[in-house]
């Protein structure tokens, strides 16, 4: 046996045999370690293994067929010994056996290489590691989808907003519900399967007002968008028309008020115990939680360009911010980097917004409604590549006080986004939904006008009741003044350049004024109503936002409102010829908002709406001086403007209803009218205001008198105009919010946004 043994281990076959696996076995295991590195298909692993195993039985053969047999003995010794062929196999067989061992090798190999490499390890890079809320053994990136349920729409254009826990275990969400008033923020873990937590409820107060657009359906504009800071444990979101900036714990409880006064939607950031915040005119201001006094970070370089989304890259005291531009339509918001030691900053993204750092070593931001990421090193700060879109159809919105998109991530590489398309609001926040205007006479008769279908609001009758002048917005987000002639049915466009609005026409029907935003400080133009000629400045108004809303009779005095969540109203001067000093206040209280003002035919009085009692209610006060006299005209909750009559010896309202309210049966939109009392003329000819009756019901609607007010209009005497939802809008305005689950999205990044070692 052991000689056997020994000339076995000395043959040619076991020579080629051994060495040839051992080859193999070590090719096999290279291919199965760097190939991944290199991010290589996995076909090309499975061609390489499928040719080294074919190859086994062909060096075999080939080993076998050159295999030589040791001398003969018995031949004289005076011949030389020849060397033998191992075999006497005729060469037809060998070739026959040679292709069929290779055949059934070959089958066999190709069957069990499902076996032998796991396709997960082609699907990641090895040195991205497992996170901690995965718990299967699966490298894949996993997808899945959380229903949220049915809401209800902003004007903003947002039925939700979403958030994730840093450790990407809690994902908090606002919904408003159809059935129920405000907002409702919930926590639901995504660890268990059980029902989502309530968490708080705002929006209570101002919820059932119509003055942010849709009626019974609407939801506070400014309220919503929690986000989580530091750590797990504390939800910020904004309140009271983003006039409040709260924290609540995740576990519930009493939300406690960290930030009052004119925020900026989504512009701070906690860290260490300190708020970071953008005010209204571009500083970026730091001071203590629970404290007053604030320092100075950083000042944006153009006058009227504001900061936001601000956030902190790891623990390094550089801090990212989206800076809006001056002009909604002119410029795009870029991402600046600033050093908060020194407050010196520098650009890194030129056109984008909602930067967020992700550790996988990536920039992420939006551009419209797409997501990019851009390779990133946080040790120097340094950009490492070329930014590369990675998700299309983020649900987002843009206005001039916000650009959002719902999306977030943990900082173990799970995503969360809401898929959606980029909803432009322009100036004033205008719904992108489409409208209709219709009549409604005093009897109740409802005529649609052949109006193009659009998104416009804020329309007007003019003196001589032949045309209706409105705000329009176009596709791409800007607002002009249009008017629509009754008698041609024709639509005209009165002013240009995306930042127009609130029209006024003059005593005479002859002029429109109108607001632009265009500027810094708005301003206020006019143009010849039947368009023959260009628009022409007028002045510019001490605020950033501004409505124009009413003139006197006698066209020497035109009011306006500051367009803010505590404005008042203010006086110019038309009859002066300096344009740039005559804004007086008229009426300014202190903390609320008084507007939608309309001055009487006669020039006494002027009628508007103030939230002073906690519910927008109508006032009528003498006019030019308002101190001389104030009364209070509505009761009760949702009034929604006003309107006089043209011979001013009444007012008209308008009102909400909603189901299970004691006014449902009327229909969605009811128009009240209050009859007044006058008195004798006094000295100065104004009449004596003695009282008003009782509000009385004159007309309800079958569909909501809708978008920004005011949203109706006297017609004559006999008629208004208003409003209507299309059939569209309607089913727009409530849907489904479905949330994307995207694991180890960090895997995605570094394969789609490689980094460039080279820079």
């Amino acid at each position: 046996m052991k000689s056997r043994w020994e000339k076995f281990k000395h043959r040619t076959l076991t020579k080629v045999f051994l060495g040839y696996a051992v080859v193999a076995w070590v090719l096999i295991q290279v291919i199965e370690a760097v190939l991944p590195t290199f991010e290589t298909p996995l076909w090309v692993a499975q061609t390489i293994t499928f040719l080294l195993i074919l190859g086994f039985p062909i060096a075999i053969l080939i080993g076998w067929a050159s295999e030589k047999l040791s001398p003969l003995t018995d031949l004289p010794t005076s011949t030389t010994p020849a060397l033998q062929p191992a075999h006497a196999t005729p060469t037809k067989n060998l070739i026959w056996i040679g292709v069929g061992s290779c055949i059934v090798v070959g089958l066999f190999g190709f069957y069990m290489m499902p076996f032998i490499f796991d396709g997960s390890g082609f699907e990641r890079s090895p040195e991205v590691q497992m996170t901690s809320l995965e718990q299967s053994a699966s490298r894949r990136v996993l997808k899945a989808q959380i229903d949220l349920g049915i809401s209800r729409e902003k004007n903003l254009g947002l039925n939700s907003e979403i958030t994730l826990s840093r450790d990407g275990t809690e994902l908090v969400y606002r919904v408003a519900r159809p059935d129920q008033s405000g907002s409702q923020y919930y926590v639901r873990d995504l660890r268990s399967f059980n029902d989502p937590i309530d968490l708080q409820r705002s929006g209570l107060a101002s919820a059932d007002r119509t003055d942010f657009g849709y009626g019974r359906r609407s939801v506070e504009n400014m309220s919503g968008f929690p986000s989580f800071q530091n750590d797990n444990d504390w939800i910020y979101y904004y309140s009271d028309r983003g006039s409040k900036l709260n924290r609540v714990r995740t576990n519930g409880g009493t939300a406690q008020v960290i930030q009052e006064g004119s925020l900026i939607l989504n512009s701070f950031t906690i860290n260490s115990d300190e708020l970071y915040y953008g005010t209204q005119d571009g500083k970026i201001l730091k001071k203590a939680l629970g404290s007053e006094e604030s320092s100075l970070i950083f000042q944006v370089e153009n006058e009227g360009e504001k900061a936001t989304w601000l956030e902190f890259i790891e623990n390094t005291d550089y801090l990212m911010a989206t800076i809006l531009p001056v002009r909604f339509n002119a410029d795009q918001p870029k991402v600046v980097l600033i050093n908060i030691l020194n407050g010196s900053s520098e650009t890194i993204i030129q056109q984008g917004y909602q930067s967020k750092y992700a550790k996988s070593g990536h920039l992420t931001y939006l551009q419209e409604d797409t997501l990019w990421a851009l390779p990133f090193d946080a040790s120097d700060m340094s950009i490492k590549g070329t930014p590369v879109p990675v998700i299309n159809e983020v649900e987002s919105t843009i206005s001039p006080n916000l650009f959002y998109g719902n999306y977030d991530f943990s900082e173990d590489g799970r995503l969360v986004y809401v898929a959606g398309q980029l909803r432009r609001r322009g100036s004033g926040n205008l719904s992108g939904l489409d409208v209709e205007l219709a009549t409604l006479s005093h009897e109740g008769q409802t005529s649609r006008l052949n109006v193009p279908e659009s998104s416009f609001a804020e329309i007007t009758a003019s003196p001589s009741q032949n045309s209706i002048a409105m705000t329009r917005l176009d596709d791409s987000g800007g607002r002009d003044v249009w008017v629509w002639d009754l008698e041609r049915e024709t639509l005209g466009r009165r002013s240009f350049g995306g930042e127009g609005g609130t029209p006024v026409w003059s005593e005479d029907g002859q002029v429109l004024f109108y607001q632009s935003e265009e500027n810094v400080l708005a301003e206020i133009w006019k143009t010849a109503a039947n368009g023959s000629s260009s628009p022409e400045f007028v002045s510019s108004t001490p605020f950033p936002r501004v409505d124009l809303e009413t003139i006197s009779p006698s066209g020497d005095h035109l009011v306006y409102s500051e367009n803010s969540v505590t404005g008042g109203l203010y006086l110019f001067d038309l009859s002066s010829d300096n344009r740039e000093a005559l804004h007086t206040p008229l009426i300014t209280p202190p903390g609320f908002r008084v507007n939608l003002s309309r001055i009487s035919p006669d020039g006494y009085w002027i009628a508007y709406l103030s939230d002073e009692t906690g519910e927008r209610q109508v006032y009528v006060q003498s006019f030019p001086d308002p101190d001389k006299n104030k009364y209070q005209i509505t009761s009760g909750p949702r009034v929604n403007s006003v309107e006089w009559h043209p011979d001013g010896d009444r007012l008209y309202f308008t009102r909400q209803t909603f189901p299970g309210s004691l006014l449902e049966s009327q229909g969605e939109t009811q128009i009240f009218q209050v009859d007044l009392e006058y008195g004798p003329p006094l000295e100065d000819g104004r009449p004596e205001f003695l009282n008003t009756q009782r509000a009385e019901f004159l007309i309800g609607t079958e569909k909501a008198i809708t978008s920004n007010p005011p949203n109706f209009s006297v017609l004559n005497n006999n008629e208004f105009v208003m409003i209507n939802d299309t059939d569209q809008a309607e089913r727009s305005l409530e849907s489904s919010v479905v949330v994307n689950v995207v694991e180890n999205w960090f895997d995605e990044l570094k394969a789609l946004a490689p980094r460039s070692y080279g820079q």
